[in-house]
């Protein structure tokens, strides 16, 4: 059975990503509905709820956050819920009208989405939004920074059972946050929260409270977007030969598109399973419901489970040519690592001295080790300027002389009419004959192109007297 590997991306300037479980702490009524989804209150009086990212941000850098809201299904039902920036990922409000946030909230900066009209607080009659600091849920009070206003554009009422998206962004340079309902501009607030609000802090905890009153509706949050606007992810895996690996675009629970759609179980879902069979790169494409685009780019590199490489020279005895340096060259796939007994990682590798070396080659599926023992010798190949083919075994044959080993890449020799007397590719040389009959005496030209025992190629010309 093939294993599977799961691909979690990373988004830059975004602080949650929508497939880790455990990312928010829960407290009072939370509660995990599944890898995405959260649930702040059942449909219960006086519940109360908080969940917070484990993680703090730095207001110093500007944040685009989305996430879905659903606010039950009872109208004038109760009571809403909030986002907040705070110092502590414990913190737990009141219940009823102070919608999980209240006066424990301090330091704090609040988006408040409230689904109950309390006249006290001087709320709206429909569901509304306010932006609000410190635990301060009064309207009349200097601490409600924006609004009331009302939550969607087009309608009053908000518990309608669905899920409803919430974009918010920190424009750190700028210091402004704006804050978007159902795909739409909604409110926003201009001010120097770091300094203002949080003393000259900047990381803080975000999260979000919830509760419930003498009404009651449950309450939950989504995260099956990551960001917003365009989002491009560009990724790289290495995978085994033979093994399957699950791609999970930055959009969850729409339509995507991957091409190319090769080896993919399904290439119209957020995160198929490829099945590649070399390196590939997938590019996923998906919209969401306010129109953003999502771009996501895979790039799998599938490591073979045989090493494949060629070393030059390609002995395993190798000779190290007095007086000169013998330089090995290895060639493989590039996926492969290579790493030589000194820690070196280049393809290619010089000796000086004769000794026992060896070299690694693989990846994260294999690996192979290729040992070399090294000879000092002399190279030195020379060519006779006479030759007598009188067949004495005694200088009979024309071809290169040495102490070590000499492969014969092409051997041509002419006459002097310019025609090939000769064109071989053995060491032995020329037996001077042509065409089966003994040529005559006389000065012939050669050309000769060869690897010497330490696998340097080397090419000689000159001529040759045969003399019978």
């Amino acid at each position: 059975m093939k294993n599977t590997y799961s691909v979690l991306i990373t988004i830059l300037f975004i602080f949650f990503t929508s497939t880790l479980q455990g990312q928010f702490i829960l407290n009072g009524t939370a509660s995990q509905l599944d890898e995405n989804c959260y649930q702040l209150t059942p449909a219960s009086p006086n519940a109360i709820a908080s969940i917070w990212q484990e993680d703090q941000i730095n207001l110093t850098s500007s944040f685009d956050l989305q996430f879905n809201m659903n606010f039950g299904c009872t109208d004038i039902g109760a009571d809403g819920m909030v986002f907040v920036l705070h110092t502590n990922p414990t913190q737990l409000g009141q219940s009823g009208g102070d919608i999980g946030y209240g006066a424990n909230f301090i330091p704090s900066l609040a988006v408040e989405f409230d689904t109950y009209d309390n006249i006290v607080n001087a709320d709206l009659a429909t569901d509304h939004i306010a932006i609000l600091r410190d635990g301060i849920v009064d309207h009349n009070n200097p601490g409600s920074l924006a609004g009331p206003i009302n939550a969607s554009s087009t309608v009053s009422n908000i518990e309608d059972c669905n899920y409803h998206p919430v974009r918010i962004i920190w424009d750190a340079d700028n210091m402004i946050l704006d804050v978007y309902f159902d795909c739409i501009f909604r409110l926003s607030y201009s001010g120097d929260i770091i300094n203002d609000i949080f003393g000259g802090d900047p990381m803080v905890y975000w999260g979000f409270t919830g509760s419930t009153g003498g009404k009651t509706n449950v309450q939950s949050i989504c995260f099956d977007a990551v960001e917003s606007t365009v989002t491009s992810t560009n990724q790289t895996f290495s995978i085994c030969e033979g093994v399957d690996i699950q791609l999970n675009g930055s959009l969850q629970n729409a339509d995507y598109l991957w091409m190319p759609n090769t080896d993919l179980n399904n290439p119209n879902i957020s995160n198929p399973i490829a099945s590649p069979s070399g390196n590939i790169t997938y590019i996923g494409t998906g919209v969401d419901q306010c129109e953003n685009e999502f771009i996501d780019t895979f790039n799998i590199i599938v490591n073979t489970l045989e090493i494949n490489f060629e070393l030059q020279p390609a002995f395993s005895d190798t000779i190290l040519c007095n007086g000169e340096l013998l330089n090995l060259t290895l060639q493989t796939d590039s996926n492969n690592e290579i790493v030589w007994q000194d820690g070196s990682t280049d393809n290619s590798f010089t000796i000086s001295q004769a000794g026992s070396y060896e070299v690694m080659i693989g990846n994260d599926c294999a690996e192979t080790v290729v040992n070399l023992e090294v000879e000092s010798g002399n190279c030195l190949v020379t060519m006779p300027n006479v030759f007598t083919p009188d067949f004495d075994g005694i200088n009979d044959f024309f071809g290169p002389v040495s102490e070590g080993a000499v492969e014969v890449l092409q051997f041509k020799i002419f006459n002097r009419w310019g025609e090939v007397v000769f064109n071989e590719n053995t060491s032995q040389g020329w037996d001077g004959k042509y065409k089966d009959k003994a040529a005559p005496s006389d000065v012939y030209v050669y050309t000769i192109e060869f690897i010497k025992g330490n696998g340097a190629k080397e090419l000689m010309s000159g001529d040759v007297t045969l003399i019978r």
